[in-house]
């Protein structure tokens, strides 16, 4: 690629392909410059440092992550609108892993107040909205059903689940219905 050529753009997108090739464990300013065939030298000329490269790569990732999310919950609200973000979720993280992993890690691998992590809990927090609880309620709700997510999705991707007599898919469904029963019992509480 000419040097003309390159543009932040460019640079993240490359960024994001080879992450998803090669994984972030492999990431560095010399496997991008190498997957762009151009000299390290030539990416400073549009990021500072990797730490600014993966601010931009985080909030492209989270950007097409909430729109992947958004274009399966529509219009729907509430528990049907829980099921969709469930399953959105769940099939991103099966169709993009890498990308997946990346936006969990994230937080954990760069210190930048610019990243402001509500971003990535919007949709979810727009979900609880719906709901008559309080915010306190809400922020821990998130936190559980964000929770519970992240770890299923983990041991289904190691291989955990290998009991025959009890679907994985089942236990999904019902750990999720079950999230709902106790978001819908808080509701009532706090009428």
């Amino acid at each position: 690629m000419s040097r003309k050529n390159l543009t932040k753009e460019i640079i993240v997108n490359e960024a994001i392909a080879l992450i998803n090739q090669d994984g972030y464990a492999k990431f560095t300013l010399q496997a991008l410059s190498r997957h762009l065939d151009i000299k390290a030298p030539s990416l400073y000329n549009h990021f500072k440092n990797l730490d600014e490269i993966n601010v931009e790569v985080f909030k492209k990732l989270v950007n097409e992550y909430n729109a992947f999310k958004s274009a399966h919950i529509g219009d729907l609200r509430r528990e049907k609108a829980i099921w969709a973000y469930a399953n959105a979720v769940r099939e991103y993280s099966q169709t993009y892993p890498e990308q997946f992993k990346l936006i969990l890690l994230f937080p954990s691998l760069i210190n930048n107040k610019e990243i402001s992590i509500p971003v990535v809990i919007s949709i979810l927090m727009d979900i609880l909205d719906q709901y008559a609880i309080g915010e306190t309620q809400k922020y821990h709700f998130q936190r559980i059903f964000r929770s519970f997510m992240s770890g299923f999705i983990t041991y289904e991707r190691v291989g955990f689940f290998r009991n025959n007599d009890i679907s994985k898919d089942e236990s999904y469904r019902f750990a999720i219905q079950t999230f709902i029963s106790a978001l819908e019992l808080e509701e009532i509480r706090n009428r």
